[in-house]
């Protein structure tokens, strides 16, 4: 997510200038998008639905310290499954991972419009350990490691 505005950057520009002109260019530094969805599909940020969905992560086990708690973006999907139209699919995420003595949980919750492509792409490109369900518009995936 942090290289998302130098890799998608230029793009994005391009495609706010000739949707808006020389004023939408000033609007996007004024007002910049809010995900990396819509630096990836500015058509999101012109329409000003750039705001994501804000997805809960379950609650860190009794004795577990959470460890890191932090948004997941459009650009990390499309960094884990190496396929843009998927990473197209999310709406909100965040990951988390929980450790608990010498073991460690990595919990990682997306929205997406389209979760059936999502599922698959994760069940492809994360260990075969990983746990990976959906329901609802939300799609989890869970793995537990032991340390060292």
């Amino acid at each position: 997510s942090l290289e998302c505005p130098y890799t998608s950057g230029a793009t994005f520009i391009r495609q706010v200038r000739a949707a808006g002109g020389e004023a939408a260019v000033d609007r996007a530094f004024a007002n910049p998008p809010k995900s990396t969805l819509a630096m990836m599909k500015p058509g999101i940020w012109l329409t000003g639905n750039d705001t994501p969905r804000v997805v809960a992560l379950p609650a860190a086990p009794a004795g577990a310290q959470r460890t890191l708690n932090t948004t997941f973006g459009a650009a990390d999907v499309w960094a884990l499954v190496g396929d843009q139209e998927v990473a197209g699919t999310w709406r909100g995420g965040r990951i988390a991972v929980d450790r608990q003595g010498d073991r460690a949980t990595m919990i990682l919750v997306i929205a997406s419009v389209r979760t059936g492509p999502l599922v698959a792409a994760l069940r492809r490109s994360l260990p075969a350990d990983t746990v990976v369900s959906s329901a609802k518009g939300i799609v989890t995936a869970t793995r537990s490691a032991t340390l060292g």
